[in-house]
């Protein structure tokens, strides 16, 4: 009866979860569609404009430059400047200043768009080329040049002369200085074809009820696009120009601060609308068609739900009670599948801990007993000891009564302190001891130092015997093949995090095989064994162990020469 009720609970959880959603996701969408698909017409078509002004700057920076060329040659400055009586006289330069010009005109990007070019000078000079160059009056030229008072261009204008095919051309006019007085010498004067402009528009206006219209600061309007008749396209313009705000167009504008340029675009709302209509249609079929096919998932989940539960909750009783072997799994591939696969995963991750746990405490107690088979009994030790250093004291043999005397305190401290973690400068006063005895056996050609950047630092405990080792290899390895010796330096320094020793020697170092070899040991600790004596696998395995995984040691070869040990262990005060 509790299934039969769950089922039906689920039905109706699962019913309500998809009609209450899907009503006001509904009823959201519908109002706020409109917005949405509106700023998405207007972002990409003021993109596209965008695109359009890039790429009628780049035409425009092409015919400046264009200019400056002609307006900076030595050539063309310096026939301007000619005397009146001369300016018809041919001359080599002359031949060779219209040759270089026309070939600049011929080869450049913008010169399918040229229809005339001029170059006229105050002298009376009439240079020219291009298709209809020859076709117009110099007089009707002179004014047209002379009514430029403001900027470059012209704006949109009738033809020049009228035996064109091309009624209106756009014409550019720039002043040509005398390079001496810098006075007007000259102008030049391009007429273009309206297509120079006009063609960038065209991937715009393919589509319907867009119009745009390209215009200077000055007013001079150098381009009118639309998919009409420039006539009906300049009709559409004035009108909705003359309207604050019309429901069948938006208005869009992108301005060029730099060539002083706008475009101000028209787009009819119309196919916006259109678009609306047919989103709006869609969404509403596709949530009927969503919501019958959660009714039926609904009901299905609802048989079948509860099957899966009922397995995960027997296999977190079994886990409870440590019944680890009878947790199975079961055919499901949804959430429900997956979280019976974390508990599936939990059990074998906690069996795995227990016998982590078992294997750690292997561990433990195995380096307890190396720990104890590498001391010896230290009263019979003390008094063999005590009778070598009062013989060699007899016989003056001085080295020797202090060699033993120092051998001597290092097993009454490894004796005295019976706690696993000693003090940061006991282990250095060890460490001590020990390099005296190896400098009288090396003949005093072992430097030590150990340097600590806070004095409190010598309270922070470490694990006993440490340090040892890594000092042992660097004399025996190191130093030792050196026949004048070397030197040994502990840094001791403290991060957020770490307590860092250091453990640098200025030896013959470790080769690269060797230093593999040493990484490889390291990682493979817990199954080899050293001889004899605390090693550094042994240090390794006490710091994994007695400090957590992320501690331990590491070696490498210093650039100077020698080696560097460096040791990370807990902050443990």
């Amino acid at each position: 009866m509790k299934q039969k009720s769950l089922r039906y609970r689920l039905l109706l959880y699962f019913t309500l979860i998809a009609i209450i959603p899907a009503f006001v996701t509904t009823s959201i969408t519908f109002f706020h569609n409109q917005k949405d698909i509106q700023n998405s017409v207007i972002n990409d078509n003021q993109q596209m404009l965008s695109q359009v002004m890039e790429r009628i700057s780049h035409k425009i920076s092409q015919v400046d430059d264009f200019s400056n060329w002609i307006c900076q040659n030595p050539g063309i400055q310096d026939l301007l400047i000619l005397p009146s009586e001369n300016v018809n006289s041919y001359t080599l330069a002359k031949a060779q200043t219209i040759r270089e010009l026309r070939l600049q005109s011929s080869y450049r990007p913008i010169s399918e768009y040229i229809l005339s070019l001029f170059i006229v000078g105050n002298n009376g000079a009439d240079i020219r080329d291009g298709p209809e160059a020859s076709m117009v009056d110099i007089n009707i030229l002179h004014r047209s040049v002379d009514r430029f008072s403001v900027g470059y261009w012209s704006g949109i204008m009738e033809n020049l002369t009228p035996l064109s095919d091309n009624q209106s051309v756009l014409m550019y006019c720039h002043p040509i200085l005398d390079p001496l007085s810098h006075t007007i010498a000259g102008h030049v004067a391009i007429l273009f074809s309206e297509n120079l402009f006009l063609d960038e528009f065209k991937y715009f206006t393919q589509s319907p009820g867009k119009y745009a219209l390209l215009k200077t600061d000055h007013g001079q309007i150098l381009s009118l696009a639309g998919p009409k008749s420039q006539e009906q396209v300049i009709d559409i313009l004035s009108d909705l120009m003359k309207q604050e705000a019309s429901p069948d167009y938006f208005t869009l504008n992108v301005i060029n601060s730099v060539n002083r340029l706008t475009i101000q675009g028209l787009v009819s709302t119309e196919p916006m609308r259109q678009q609306i209509t047919t989103t709006t249609m869609s969404m509403i079929l596709l949530v009927c068609i969503s919501l019958a096919i959660t009714l039926l998932l609904a009901y299905f989940l609802s048989i079948h739900f509860n099957r899966p539960i009922v397995q995960m909750t027997a296999n977190v009783r079994y886990i409870s009670n440590g019944q680890f072997l009878k947790v199975s799994a079961i055919e499901d591939q949804s959430e429900l599948g997956e979280l019976n696969r974390h508990i599936i995963q939990m059990s074998q991750d906690i069996v795995q801990l227990m016998e982590d746990q078992k294997k750690r405490e292997k561990e433990k107690r195995y380096l307890e007993m190396r720990i104890l088979q590498a001391q010896i009994n230290p009263h019979f030790l003390y008094n063999t000891l005590n009778s070598i250093k009062l013989m060699a004291s007899m016989q003056g043999a001085y080295n020797i009564s202090s060699m033993v005397e120092k051998l001597g305190q290092m097993l009454r401290v490894n004796q005295q302190i019976r706690e696993e973690w000693i003090m940061l400068e006991e282990e250095l006063a060890l460490l001590e001891s020990y390099i005296y005895i190896q400098n009288i056996r090396f003949k005093g050609k072992i430097r030590y130092q150990a340097q600590m950047i806070d004095h409190n630092l010598g309270k922070l405990k470490i694990l006993k015997f440490t340090l040892q080792p890594f000092v042992e290899n660097s004399i025996l390895h190191g130093l030792s093949p050196k026949q004048q010796g070397g030197s040994i330096q502990i840094l001791c320094d403290l991060t957020k995090e770490y307590l860092r020793i250091r453990v640098l020697d200025d030896g013959i170092g470790i080769t690269q095989n060797k230093l593999h070899e040493i990484q490889t040991a390291l990682d493979h600790s817990d199954n080899t064994e050293e001889e004899g004596g605390i090693g550094i696998q042994n240090v390794f395995r006490r710091i994994k162990l007695r400090c957590g995984l992320q501690y331990g040691i590491s070696i490498n070869n210093r650039p100077e020469g020698g080696v560097c040990v460096t040791v990370l262990l807990p902050v443990t005060r």
